[in-house]
């Protein structure tokens, strides 16, 4: 068996829910061995297989694998596979969680979000962990989902910006506002973080899902009203004015964060969506000024300077959110006296 197969067969656990791949069971065989992975999978401990039927059970799903190989178009596959996979890997997830937060015998529904196209680096999921006598636990999840080609033309550190942020970062803002007793209603506030997955091609992070809170995401296809843009830039000020103090107030850790949240591009790996973003500039600008912005971005000190300057600062070193954009953000509306 090999490598590929034993990880397929590890985290795959609903394969005979697989609607998409069902219909194209037609052998009596074939069912037999998709009941039996069913039957071992629910009849382990805890939800795993017991160890003495452990090999029996991936040499099953090797051959239901290769049957699916054989009998069930690629496009198919890749369509089923992906989801089962991603929702596998976060349940193992779920299950620490609940652990942690005293859930002794929890009912994880786990439900994927579309996000309209505006997510295209993770799969997003809202999870609810019930139990008899506890309250609901509302929970929001981001499986990554980049491939291999965009991992190497790309310096991808999945999350890892995002767990120093809520483990560390919120820790040293916190601490600056209450030293400074800035009013509660001025603070910066972050989403509480439950736990991580650092494995590579199933990097995830859970946090707590604000849309139960009766947050939602702004229309990324209608304009921003005055309201809606004031109160994004006021906590968008309040995240730039923290880096401030934070730099001032402890200088050695702000360096530090600056090295572990600092993008370091590959030389080349812009290239592309320079080009890219180009040719819809000179597609869309009016026509008088189409010969004079061709001119202008043909210029090899402009394309020098932006590979250079692309992610540089101009004044000074701040922390940014570095994609501050209507479909990374969630408000609600309050009543006003």
């Amino acid at each position: 068996m090999t490598n590929d197969y034993y990880e397929w067969a590890k985290v795959t656990g609903d394969i005979w829910n697989w609607a998409h791949v069902q219909p194209y069971f037609k052998k009596t065989e074939h069912m037999k061995i998709l009941k039996n992975c069913e039957f071992m999978q629910h009849h382990g401990t805890n939800g795993e297989i017991e160890v003495s039927g452990i090999f029996h059970y991936y040499l099953q799903l090797t051959t239901l694998w290769h049957i699916i190989r054989e009998t069930v178009p690629k496009s198919v596959v890749t369509q089923t596979a992906t989801m089962p996979h991603k929702e596998a890997t976060l349940r193992q997830l779920l299950n620490k969680i609940a652990a942690e937060q005293n859930y002794e015998k929890p009912e994880i529904s786990i439900h994927k979000l579309s996000s309209g196209g505006a997510n295209y680096t993770s799969v997003l999921f809202t999870i609810i962990i019930k139990e008899d006598n506890k309250d609901e636990l509302h929970l929001f999840a981001k499986v990554a989902i980049l491939g291999e080609k965009v991992r190497k033309g790309a310096p991808v550190i999945i999350f890892d910006v995002e767990r120093y942020a809520y483990t560390k970062l919120a820790k040293f803002y916190t601490a600056l506002e209450e030293e400074n007793r800035v009013p509660e209603e001025q603070r910066l506030h972050f989403t509480k973080c439950y736990g991580f997955n650092h494995r590579k091609y199933q990097e995830t992070v859970v946090l707590e899902n604000l849309l139960a809170q009766g947050y939602g995401p702004n229309d990324r296809f209608n304009s921003y009203d005055w309201a809606y843009a004031s109160a994004a830039v006021t906590e968008m000020a309040k995240m730039h004015a923290l880096s401030f103090a934070f730099s001032k107030r402890n200088p050695e850790e702000f360096q530090k964060t600056l090295k572990i949240i600092t993008v370091n591009w590959k030389e080349g790996s812009m290239d592309e969506t320079v080009r890219s973003t180009m040719d819809i500039a000179v597609r869309n600008v009016r026509p008088e000024y189409k010969e004079a912005l061709e001119k202008y971005l043909a210029q090899e000190r402009f394309q020098k300077d932006f590979r250079v300057n692309f992610c540089a600062p101009v004044r000074a070193n701040v922390i940014i959110h570095a994609d501050y954009r209507g479909s990374n953000l969630l408000h609600r509306l309050r009543e006003v006296s």
